[in-house]
């Protein structure tokens, strides 16, 4: 659904440009202790990133999982692991967002213990094209 939706997520310059941002720190300090890369068959096919902002919270900034291997636990397992290993940085709030039409990811981070506590409207415009 992110795809349809954020150009970034279209092309594999748009991906790069939005993990840059993640790790770069526009979304908090980056976590690679609390980011995953999940492998299998000895390959990448998923990976969530983590930062904290504010000092005491945690954001989900991006979990995605190879389409082939959705339903198998992956995304789970990496919540499930960011969950246990941030505990252990002391209490921390966990945050995520998500889009209002993925009912599976929406079902996924409940089942992990999150729960809706705000949603807000978010209007996606088009760029101009420009005149030739």
């Amino acid at each position: 659904i992110d795809r349809q939706i954020y150009p970034q997520e279209q092309t594999v310059a748009g991906a790069s440009a939005q993990l840059k941002k993640i790790t770069g720190g526009m979304y908090g300090d980056f976590l690679p202790g609390l980011s995953t890369i999940a492998c299998a068959g000895g390959r990448p096919v998923g990976m969530s990133l983590a930062t904290e902002y504010g000092g005491d919270a945690i954001l989900l900034a991006e979990i995605v999982v190879e389409k082939g291997y959705r339903g198998r636990g992956i995304a789970g397992a990496m919540i499930a692991r960011l969950i246990r290993d941030s505990a252990r940085r002391g209490p921390r709030k966990i945050t995520l967002a998500v889009n209002t039409g993925n009912e599976p990811a929406i079902k996924l981070y409940e089942r992990h213990g999150f729960r809706r506590t705000f949603v807000f409207r978010q209007y996606i415009l088009a760029g101009l094209q420009a005149p030739s």
